[in-house]
């Protein structure tokens, strides 16, 4: 895998901001949300969904229903942009690693609280990222996906996926979910009724409703399936 190993990071104001750092040559854009006081504060990684990649693509997300729906666990945000068709690419996979190594090192997070979540494109890559680096990440909160490496996670996932949702079955879910229960990985699952894939808005209330399964998870980590 291809390796950032040296991002250094600017402390970005308080609130939302838009930040390039260079690295070979490229530029690495994240999209930023900094709490009053980062230091110990826990940090969601947010992955986007698929379309043209412009600058800072990564934000919509983030800023429309990562952060509002996850504002009371006080964190981080970061939302990366990914310039390549999937999220498992070298790339973008060392874009993110780094991204949260120098968060760790230059902001003061909690590297034991670490979230990922994603979107669609973001969801995949989710569930890719957390078979890849159990050890990284503490929680993973996959949205509107398409399953991938389920036997392999051993992150704690809560899936969220739309019943109506027309890319993506919802049983692949499901059955991802029912694997990690088999493999005693705390899970939980959460069909949103009448909700398809494009109604991104929609689970902002849902992934609201992960923050006293992510919290457990942090405090007293147990074997844990829901399904509604």
């Amino acid at each position: 895998m291809l390796l950032f190993t040296a991002l250094a990071l600017a402390t970005p104001p308080v609130g939302w901001s838009e930040n390039t750092v260079s690295v070979n040559g490229e530029d690495v854009r994240y999209t930023a949300f900094m709490p009053e006081n980062p230091v110990g504060a826990p940090l969601v990684v947010s992955l986007h969904y698929g379309g043209e990649v412009t600058p800072f693509y990564g934000g919509t997300l983030a800023r429309d229903v990562v952060q509002p729906a996850l504002a009371a666990l006080g964190a981080v945000v970061m939302a990366p942009d990914c310039p390549r068709p999937q999220w498992a690419d070298p790339w973008c996979e060392a874009a993110i690693l780094s991204l949260v190594a120098a968060a760790e090192r230059d902001w003061g997070i909690d590297g034991q609280r670490v979230i990922l979540t994603g979107y669609s494109k973001g969801g995949i890559g989710t569930w890719a990222l957390a078979a890849r680096h159990p050890e990284r990440f503490s929680v993973a909160l996959p949205m509107a996906s398409s399953p991938r490496d389920a036997m392999q996670v051993r992150v704690p996932t809560y899936a969220i996926h739309g019943q109506t949702d027309e890319l993506f079955p919802t049983r692949l879910t499901q059955e991802a979910v029912f694997i990690l229960g088999l493999n005693s990985v705390p899970n939980a699952f959460v069909e949103i009724p009448r909700v398809g894939h494009y109604d991104t808005s929609r689970y902002r209330r849902p992934l609201s409703a992960a923050i006293p399964w992510i919290e457990q998870q942090w405090t007293a980590p147990q074997v844990t399936s829901t399904n509604k």
